[in-house]
């Protein structure tokens, strides 16, 4: 019966090899060794963050932008709902002193300091805002971290020229305030409105009622700060409060990887932990755009991790299938806390029921579900990523070498209880390692190989198909598979 077992098995893997060695033109997963980032400078006006800055990747539309059409001096700010495509999203533009907030404004808090009682607010503006839509401008303040008043003014219809607004706050301040939001949106993202071309330019901004300015106001939009933003090519990156870049140095292989990091966000009356996420693709209102072309039904996406937590989250891949543009099917894995060096992940593709896909998108996050928002202690969860590949088509990032196969026998394959592993002596000498890997990605046995014949018990492994991954302290490698019956 085993020996039936056995053959079936092996034809089994001959089929399933001659069909991955035709689809070898499969493209590979885009900059999955994050070597390639790109830099950008962009501007912002000086003591605030803009849809620019928060959404890098779509920086080239100019939501927010600095132009020289100015009521005085030398410039004014122009927000502008935008998208690059139909198959894209509208974009409102925005700027405000404050990130990491979400839900009601109305009780935001935080912000530039101020030590006066204002009555309302002043300044220039022209616009054109598409029917059905209305940009608006917030102003919200705060005394002891606690809201004390919040103040919308919705815009609408066409002006053409610059005209003046003098809003008073109603009702009245009752208090002093010691810390002060303001901002402005073109179009009403508080509904869920925005439409493509609504706009608002505005100058000349000033509190009325008060002696001094806040120092930090920058109403006339004269100072612009350009912040440099570097982003990992074909990646989109989520993670709303960090204006740093996210590439590091601390890598496995290559120059570069990815480090990812949650952080604290208020979102309404709460606080919670907000997730850093990179993905190939990006949300749409429907659904989720991107991806790159994929038509496997068997594949294996590897990748190597670190992640460490101050609280008890885990992060996240998920692998999302898309036919002719609709979502087919998903699948999570949860990453638990590794701190050591950087853990081997292989994740096996077996989509042997329902339609083949076209595309795959392939997102990691720091966290894995809402509950690991609620608990903050997991603030401050750190992911790195690096050399996430397909099996299909691997990534050449050229500083790892293969270990000489004549070098190396690992017999015998079919093995029942134990592995032979014959290595040559520099290899040994480089320090060497053998690790077995289960079909979910999860490494069974690990063991130093220190000698030219090394042996490994392969008792307590279940009858089925493993991966072998020899690795040496030289970064030279070698995968193979391994059946255990």
């Amino acid at each position: 019966m085993k020996k039936i077992y056995f053959f079936k098995l092996l034809l089994f893997l001959s089929l399933l090899l001659v069909a991955q060695g035709n689809l070898w033109s499969q493209q590979a997963i885009p900059n999955g060794n994050f070597e390639t980032w790109e830099k950008q400078s962009i501007l912002t006006p000086t003591g605030y963050v803009n849809s620019s800055l928060e959404r890098p990747e779509l920086a080239d539309l100019g939501t927010c932008e600095r132009v020289n059409d100015a009521q005085s001096g030398n410039y004014a700010i122009r927000l502008t709902t935008k998208r690059r495509s139909a198959l894209e999203d509208e974009q409102p533009g925005y700027f405000a002193n404050l990130t990491g907030e979400d839900g009601d404004p109305r009780i935001w808090h935080g912000g530039m300091p101020i030590n006066e009682k204002p009555t309302g607010l002043r300044g220039y503006f022209k616009h054109d805002v598409k029917l059905g839509d209305s940009a608006f401008i917030l102003v919200v303040f705060s005394k002891n971290g606690v809201n004390i008043g919040a103040y919308f003014y919705f815009i609408s219809g066409q002006q053409t020229s610059y005209k003046e607004f003098n809003y008073t706050f109603t009702p009245a301040l009752t208090q002093t305030p010691d810390s002060m939001i303001f901002g402005a949106v073109s179009s009403n993202v508080f509904n869920d409105i925005a439409i493509e071309g609504s706009m608002l330019q505005l100058d000349n901004i000033s509190l009325t009622g008060i002696v001094n300015q806040p120092a930090q106001l920058n109403g006339n939009f004269e100072n612009w700060t350009s912040v440099d933003i570097e982003t990992p090519k074909n990646w989109y990156v989520e993670s709303d409060n960090k204006m740093e870049s996210v590439k590091t140095t601390d890598k496995y292989k290559g120059n570069y990887a990815i480090k990812l990091e949650s952080y604290l966000s208020e979102d309404g009356s709460f606080t919670k932990v907000q997730e850093s996420r990179i993905s190939t693709g990006y949300y749409t209102p429907t659904s989720m755009e991107g991806g790159f072309p994929f038509s496997n039904t068997k594949d294996t996406l590897v990748f190597w991790y670190k992640y460490t937590t101050p609280g008890s989250s885990k992060a996240s891949v998920t692998l999302t299938y898309k036919k002719a543009g609709s979502i087919i099917r998903d699948n999570r894995l949860e990453l638990d806390p590794w701190n050591t060096n950087y853990k081997y992940v292989s994740y096996p593709i077996d989509l042997d029921f329902g339609p083949s896909p076209d595309t795959l998108i392939v997102s990691f996050s720091t966290l894995r579900n809402d509950l690991d928002q609620t608990n903050l202690a997991n603030a401050g969860a750190t992911l790195y990523l690096d050399e996430v590949q397909l099996t299909s088509q691997k990534l050449n990032t050229g500083l790892r070498r293969a270990m000489q196969t004549d070098l190396i026998k690992v017999y015998p394959n079919p093995a029942t209880e134990a592995l032979t592993i014959l290595f040559s002596e520099n290899l040994i000498s480089e320090g060497a390692s053998i690790t077995i890997i289960d079909q979910l990605g999860k490494e069974v046995l690990t063991k130093n190989i220190e000698q030219t014949e090394t042996q490994l018990s392969l008792q307590g492994l279940k009858t089925g198909l493993y991966n072998y991954l020899i690795k040496s302290a030289e970064n030279k490698s070698q995968v193979g598979r391994l059946i255990v019956q």
